[in-house]
């Protein structure tokens, strides 16, 4: 049946009589308002907690896996009732992110509780491929609320290299698993990514393979980024391009602690050292308490103690999440 008011969760709940085809309904909804997508990638965010009228759950689609996030201790099993998945994972997100998400079902329903961390699949993101691991504990890989800013980041570097005829130089801060480093070097850039994980820069490589770019031409730091930065200063290096999307709290191998809130205008200070002139920061946060125009001040006093101005760009957010989002980030042109 259709809705008779567009993503509204109340004007399904007078369509239907059930409480289960009502959600089933809205699922069904959610999921054809994101059809377009199909053409662009197979791993997208299915269902977005109240920006879909589900507060508290979120499905993410990675090819034919599903991952089901809530904050219930309850799964909700009417979610194995729609069509179009092959293996579906369950995270809680109201325990340890260490904890990694429970293996629900199959296709033929036969494995329930498993623990499949390791499992390994290949999704798609316009020409791109990345592999990711839905039943990781922290995260499958891929950051799906970064899927504009990437794309973004292929335009920016396509179009200052034909501007400036020269190679752009692009570092890559708490890499991960090299998204943006793939985009980067698929525009001919010469990346340097630095994550405090050796296997997830190697997974960053194992993504360079997988989209026919040699990870021999780029650099793969391990180590802490207020570490790294600093010695980059020293050797007077210069990026045209450079990410900061930090976690909200991370804990280096000597037990220093990074938090948003305090250090993330000291990060910003570093970046600004070794940006080019006229070069170009992404600066991203999802630590939920801080708001965009706080986010907005951060940015701007970290400027001011370096006695620099710039141009601000809102970063850009995927349709497929419907909930106020989580990302803040910013295109800081210098």
């Amino acid at each position: 049946m259709k809705a008779e008011h567009k993503g509204s969760p109340e004007g399904f709940q007078r369509v239907f009589h059930t409480r289960k085809h009502s959600e089933l309904a809205r699922l069904t909804y959610a999921r054809q308002q994101r059809r377009p997508l199909a053409d662009i990638s197979d791993a997208i965010r299915l269902l977005d907690g109240s920006g879909d009228g589900f507060p508290g759950l979120f499905v993410d689609q990675y090819a034919d896996c599903w991952v089901v996030s809530t904050f219930n201790t309850v799964f909700p099993e009417w979610v194995l009732q729609a069509p179009g998945w092959q293996t579906c994972f369950w995270r809680k997100l109201s325990v340890a992110q260490k904890i990694p998400p429970q293996l629900m079902a199959d296709h033929s329903g036969r494995f329930t509780g498993g623990n499949c961390s390791e499992t390994e699949l290949m999704v798609r993101e316009h020409s791109f491929r990345y592999f990711v691991r839905p039943g990781a504990s922290y995260s499958s890989g891929l950051f799906l609320d970064q899927r504009g800013n990437r794309m973004e980041l292929l335009r920016r570097i396509t179009a200052q290299a034909v501007q400036t005829k020269t190679v752009q130089n692009v570092l890559n801060t708490f890499s991960y698993t090299c998204s943006f480093s793939v985009v980067a070097a698929s525009a001919g850039a010469l990346t340097t990514s630095v994550d405090l994980s050796s296997a997830a820069l190697q997974r960053g490589r194992a993504n360079f393979l997988l989209n026919n770019l040699d990870p021999s031409r780029a650099e793969f730091f391990k180590g802490d980024v207020f570490e790294w930065l600093p010695q980059f200063v020293k050797k007077k290096r210069r990026f045209n391009f450079i990410i900061l999307d930090p976690p909200t709290f991370s804990r280096d191998a000597n037990g220093r602690i990074f938090k948003v809130a305090r250090d993330y205008q000291k990060l910003l200070a570093l970046a600004l050292d070794l940006s080019t002139e006229g070069g170009t920061i992404l600066a991203c946060t999802n630590m939920a308490s801080i708001t965009n125009s706080e986010f907005r001040a951060m940015i701007n006093k970290a400027l001011a103690s370096k006695r620099m101005s710039a141009t601000l760009h809102p970063g850009k957010v995927p349709s497929d999440f419907t909930a106020p989002p989580l990302l803040k980030s910013f295109w800081i042109e210098l």
